[in-house]
C-alpha cells in the first residue's frame, strides 16, 4: 500500500525543485484527513514516521489541482513554514484527480430484475458499497497507483462459501459517458446521476 500511495504521489505531482530559496517552500505529501475544512487543510503523512499536520488555507496561491480537499484522497502541499507556535501555510495544494473523478454511485442494468441497477458506490475515504449486489459486497477501494485504475476490495459470497476479491478497474469515458470498467470481466457501469 506504501509503495502504491508513494506511486501516486510521483505520478500525480511532478514538483519542479527551483524556485526562490528566499521564499524557503517545503514539502508534505499524505492524505487529506476528516478534519479539514474550508481554512485549514490536516494531512496525515504517508508512512505514519512524522505527526499529522495543519496548513492554512486562507493565503493559499495554488489550489486548482486540490478537487474539493477529499478525505482519503492523497495529496502534496508546498507550504511556508510557521514561527513558533504559528500554522504553517499552504502555497499550492494538488491532489489526485482521479480520486476525486471516482467518488460516487457507479451501476448499471441488472441483467436478471428488469428496470432495477446494479453497481458499486465509492465514497471518499476509501469505503465502498455494493448497490443490489448481494453475493459481491465490496467494502473498500483505493488508488492502484497508475493514472486512471482503482483497487476494489470486497467478497464473493456464494455456495457456502465466502472468498475475499480485489478486483482492478479502469476510469475511463464513452460518449462523453464517464465510465468505471472492471478490468477482465467486461462489466463496465456507468456513473449514476
Amino acid at each position: 500500500m506504501k509503495k502504491v500511495v508513494m506511486m501516486a504521489c510521483a505520478a500525480l505531482l511532478a514538483v519542479s525543485c527551483g524556485g526562490d530559496k528566499k521564499a524557503e517552500i517545503k514539502q508534505m505529501s499524505g492524505f487529506v484527513d476528516g478534519g479539514t475544512s474550508m481554512h485549514v487543510l490536516v494531512v496525515d503523512p504517508i508512512g505514519g514516521d512524522a505527526a499529522r499536520q495543519s496548513f492554512a488555507l486562507d493565503d493559499a496561491t495554488d489550489l486548482k489541482e486540490a478537487y474539493g480537499l477529499l478525505e482519503g484522497n492523497v495529496v502534496m502541499v508546498d507550504y511556508k513554514a510557521a514561527g513558533e507556535g504559528e500554522m504553517p501555510v499552504a502555497t499550492k495544494v494538488a491532489c489526485s484527480k482521479d480520486y476525486a473523478d471516482a467518488i460516487g454511485r457507479w451501476v448499471m442494468p441488472d441483467p436478471v430484475r428488469e428496470g432495477e441497477v446494479m453497481g458499486v458506490e465509492l465514497q471518499v475515504g476509501g469505503r465502498a458499497q455494493s448497490i443490489n449486489m448481494a453475493t459481491l459486497p465490496y467494502a473498500s477501494w483505493e488508488l492502484q497507483g497508475e493514472p486512471g485504475k482503482l483497487i476494489l476490495h470486497g467478497q464473493s459470497i456464494g455456495n457456502g462459501q465466502t472468498i475475499d476479491v480485489t478486483d482492478t478497474a479502469v476510469l475511463g469515458e464513452n460518449g462523453g459517458v464517464p465510465t468505471l470498467t472492471i478490468e477482465g470481466s467486461g462489466v463496465v457501469y456507468t456513473r449514476a446521476e
